[in-house]
């Protein structure tokens, strides 16, 4: 049993030159991450702090009035749950993304093209401790690069079509055993998704919408020593809702064709 708290603390300002066609982003964040969990066999009590200033740097250009470019550096914590035999704790994940790309809003902001790439590190990382047999430590690296393309369209005002696409080479970069140069585990290097979404505005079914997705996943390996491999699959979704006024019911199924 485990109960997780956060707590931050942030501040942020963006400042604007060159007439409004520079923007400068800078934001500080101090992250406290506190764990504690209770192993209801043993009745053992572990606790896990850790905290970390976490700084974001975003720059965006606009030459003109619907293209831009954006660059953008950030931090982030995430906890991690459990223990060594001894009652010893692990530091939170430190993640360090750093990302440049390019939007387009075309057609009179009825197709939004967007585009990036992205570099992903996760720093410690939990690897099998080569001295202890059963124990852990966190001298791991998690890197992922990759690119993302997004669309957002809107043939009309009733119908929205979005679309995505996410290359990646994840892999792990730093590690006490023989997983180096692995890829990480459960992490496709190619995901596709489309979703459509038509919303009636007019008539006695005002308010009632509808949505059909795909999804698509390369095959991928199952855990980090990639000794065995999941399939690549595709999934079909949907989703219906009705809104009125201050309330409204959704139905999601996911995996329509089992």
């Amino acid at each position: 049993d485990g109960t997780t708290w956060v707590s931050e603390y942030f501040i942020q300002d963006q400042f604007y030159f060159l007439e409004d066609k520079f923007a400068l982003l800078a934001g500080a964040r101090y992250a406290v991450i506190e764990n504690f969990n209770t192993n209801k066999l043993t009745n053992v009590k572990t606790n896990t702090k850790g905290e970390a200033p976490n700084p974001r740097l975003g720059a965006v250009w606009l030459p003109n009035d619907w293209f831009s470019m954006f660059v953008n550096v950030s931090d982030l914590l995430t906890p991690q749950n459990g223990a060594n035999p001894d009652g010893t704790t692990f530091d939170p994940v430190a993640a360090k993304l750093g990302e440049l790309g390019a939007r387009a809003d075309l057609l009179n902001r009825r197709l939004t093209l967007t585009g990036s790439f992205y570099d992903l590190r996760n720093t410690n990382v939990l690897n099998t401790d080569p001295d202890r047999p059963g124990y852990r430590i966190q001298t791991g690296e998690e890197r992922t690069r990759g690119m993302e393309f997004d669309v957002v369209g809107r043939p009309t005002p009733q119908w929205q079509v979005i679309g995505s696409t996410n290359i990646s080479n994840a892999i792990v970069s730093q590690d006490t055993g023989a997983n180096r140069g692995n890829r990480r585990a459960n992490s496709p290097s190619h995901t596709y998704s489309l979703w459509n979404r038509y919303q009636i505005e007019q008539g006695p079914l005002k308010g009632l919408s509808g949505g059909i997705g795909i999804v698509h996943l390369s095959g991928r390996f199952g855990d980090v020593g990639n000794t065995y491999y999941i399939p690549e699959y595709t999934r079909f979704d949907l989703a219906l809702s009705y809104r009125k006024k201050t309330w409204d019911v959704s139905l999601n199924v996911q995996n329509l064709a089992d």
